[in-house]
């Protein structure tokens, strides 16, 4: 991720954004740690984008010219790798992401109020895009995770009054859909160190992206064992004739080390 290197003690707290990122956001994750993807990005055509700022947690996007090179990873544009998933402006494409959230948008009356959109501009930062075919798309950014989430019907950026509803047409989609908008609600939340919840599997893949880490910045995997477990249980568990612990950071660096390599693709396609 480009760390040059980076001090052990206190260093598990950095990664406490990850416990509530949704797949697009580990996708995001392990993404970003691509060289290969990194240097692509560095080179991104910075005018491929006009951004403008409707208020202080809104902003509106425009896609200027395709971005081949970034479809290739499956996104629309590229966004800063050095930012986190909770920061970046990641809009995955459609093709590469086909799990959006959708809503409808739709003629609102007069007194009538847009519940999604007044939630989200009161607790979330904003970002809406429109790609060169017409498509929109919204990225709602919280504490805990972002959401991308597809616009059909009217525009956003009509001049007439409009409002968003949650698009849970089709029975073979309604139980994703309800999944989906439940995982949103994080985006909701306040986060601090007091409420993280770590389920079994984003401890596993959290661990693996702190080895990936630590051996990009040089460091001995016995330093990403210390960040996990703390120095007094590696001192206990690090020894030639232990293997558990051993083993089971390696194995989630190798899992870690194929999701950054493309495995990213199948987290977003679940």
């Amino acid at each position: 991720m480009g760390h040059a290197e980076f001090a052990i003690d206190n260093a598990l707290e950095k990664y406490n954004y990850l416990s509530g990122l949704t797949r697009r956001g580990w996708a995001w994750e392990h993404l970003r740690r691509d060289p290969d993807f990194r240097q692509a990005a560095f080179f991104r055509q910075k005018d491929a984008i006009k951004i403008d700022r409707y208020c202080h947690n809104i902003h509106v996007i425009d896609l200027l010219r395709p971005q081949p090179e970034a479809e290739y990873w499956g996104l629309i544009f590229f966004p800063n790798p050095d930012q986190s998933a909770i920061e970046a402006d990641v809009f995955w494409s459609e093709a590469s992401y086909p799990n959006h959230i959708r809503v409808n948008v739709s003629p609102r009356q007069a007194g009538e109020i847009d519940e999604i959109f007044e939630a989200s501009a009161r607790l979330t930062r904003i970002r809406q895009l429109t790609d060169l075919e017409g498509r929109e798309h919204i990225l709602i950014q919280g504490d805990n995770c972002a959401i991308q989430v597809r616009a059909y019907g009217l525009s956003l950026r009509s001049t007439h009054p409009v409002k968003m509803t949650f698009d849970l047409s089709g029975p073979s989609q309604m139980e994703q859909q309800f999944k989906l908008i439940k995982q949103a609600r994080k985006a909701y939340s306040p986060c601090s160190a007091d409420n993280l919840i770590w389920s079994p599997k984003a401890e596993r893949l959290r661990n693996g992206l702190i080895a990936l880490d630590v051996i990009e910045a040089g460091m001995p995997l016995r330093s990403a064992a210390e960040i996990i477990y703390g120095k007094e249980r590696v001192d206990e568990d690090w020894q030639p004739h232990k293997r558990a612990m051993k083993d089971r950071l390696r194995s989630q660096m190798e899992a870690a080390r194929k999701l950054r390599d493309g495995g990213y693709r199948t987290l977003l396609q679940k």
